[in-house]
């Protein structure tokens, strides 16, 4: 497989994926909105191909090049987003579309990415509940089949990395440990999580990739992650152990306990699937040099 088409490439996770398919030397079309930002893919944007799909018929990508398979990674979480008919347009009606010319072009692998939410039968609530629900009902749509390609769908684990939005925890907290933030009002932290690194995540869609032979089904769902579970507190009181070696003195107090969980917190995994790890794929970053990295940008963009 050359010609590899993906969604979402200027957010985090796809500008990883991106970095990974350059790297393997992948032809990578990549469709995007004509207002997104391309600072993420400064390092490589000279190797990829855009395509404003906001300007443009998604038919026309299909017609001009011949995709041998589409990874898609865009999705609105609904975080700062007020319009549901937006939250479902990215996260429904585009992979669909997708999907639906994947089958009409002959397209062989279709992989979605996906949510370790996704497991959770109860709804969040706020924006957050709304992305879930449309992740979910993304997937049923892939699962009814005729669309005439395999479809991969990849759970994804707590995903964290360098590029990362600066609301999500790890650069939350490292940009209050660098502010001496104190107290930083946290929950008791139980919560059973599993952080898996943007660059291992990016290597397990190379992986499916190179590997599509494998996939005999239509449909087919693996979970993404380091297979190691430790309490959100365990993690919190790690990475102030890596920015004390890295930067220095820890200032801030962290107040476990002073918030309460809210409603509906996923505490710890409750679906058991099939894991990427299980056909061979297998993580290879650290959480210190990953997290030391983060740091490392954090510090370097607070110097401008």
């Amino acid at each position: 497989m050359k010609n590899i088409l993906i969604s979402g490439a200027t957010g985090f996770i796809g500008s990883h994926v991106v970095d990974k398919l350059i790297a393997e030397n992948f032809k990578v079309i990549a469709i995007k909105r004509s207002i997104s930002s391309t600072e993420r893919l400064k390092e490589v944007s000279k190797k990829v191909t855009f395509f404003d799909a906001d300007k443009n018929d998604l038919s026309v990508v299909f017609t001009r090049y011949r995709i041998d398979a589409i990874i898609h990674c865009a999705n609105i979480y609904g975080r700062n987003c007020d319009d549901r008919i937006k939250i479902l347009e990215a996260n429904v009606l585009l992979g669909a579309k997708l999907a639906e010319l994947a089958s009409r072009h002959n397209v062989k692998l279709f992989i979605n990415t996906d949510t370790f939410y996704n497991t959770e039968a109860k709804t969040m609530p706020g924006r957050l509940g709304d992305y879930i629900l449309s992740k979910r009902q993304f997937k049923e749509w892939l699962q009814l089949g005729g669309w005439r390609c395999r479809v991969v769908n990849l759970k994804l684990e707590h995903v964290y990395g360098v590029r990362d939005n600066p609301d999500k925890f790890i650069p939350w907290l490292i940009r209050s440990l660098h502010l001496n933030v104190t107290p930083i009002k946290l929950t008791e932290g139980k919560q059973k999580r599993d952080f898996v690194s943007a660059k291992d995540v990016a290597a397990a869609f190379v992986f499916c990739l190179k590997s599509s032979e494998i996939f005999k089904d239509e449909f087919q769902e693996y979970g993404v992650g380091t297979g190691q579970y430790s309490t959100l507190r365990e993690y919190i009181e790690k990475i102030c152990m890596i920015y004390e070696k890295t930067v220095g003195r820890v200032n801030s107090e962290l107040d476990f306990g002073a918030l309460h969980y809210p409603a509906n917190e996923v505490m710890a995994p409750s679906d058991q699937i099939s894991t990427l790890q299980e056909l061979g794929w297998a993580p290879e970053q650290s959480f210190e040099e990953t997290v030391a990295s983060i740091i490392a940008e954090y510090e370097q963009e607070s110097l401008h």
